[in-house]
């Protein structure tokens, strides 16, 4: 079975490069590298607080289990707000927030549902549950 997923990760600039080492030392194929625009009101209002840092977006292919337990491992560990991981387009993508608490993980569910992790939820609980609502992954 393929467990090769698409993403999207939106991230500041002083990101990119340890992130993206981690993706490519772990099988990730990079199809972008670019500087981000949010459209959608949420975004603009949530991301206009990085004023002084651009906000870059990388899209590419990588092992769906990799990105899932990076992603959250590496969201648990930001000092200042989490990140809303939308998985209703048959891709994940990573959107940092400041809008809830530092660690927090917000989960845009593929039926219109939004799960919420805080920073006491362990992280293999909310792997199992992203996973889960993967079409195809193993659990």
């Amino acid at each position: 079975m393929n467990d090769n997923i698409e993403f999207e990760w939106v991230m500041f600039e002083s990101e990119v490069e340890p992130e993206l080492n981690a993706l490519v030392n772990n099988g990730a194929s990079i199809e972008k590298r670019e500087p981000y625009e949010p459209t959608d009101p949420e975004e603009i209002d949530e991301l206009s607080h990085a004023a002084f840092e651009p906000i870059m977006m990388l899209v590419g292919v990588v092992a769906a289990t990799f990105l899932i337990e990076h992603v959250v491992q590496a969201i648990k560990n930001y000092r200042f707000g989490g990140a809303v991981v939308d998985i209703q387009n048959g891709k994940v993508k990573i959107i940092p927030t400041r809008s809830v608490d530092a660690g927090t993980i917000v989960v845009a569910r593929p039926d219109g549902e939004v799960e919420i992790h805080t920073s006491d939820t362990k992280p293999v609980d909310i792997i199992g549950s992203i996973k889960a609502l993967i079409p195809g992954m193993q659990v």
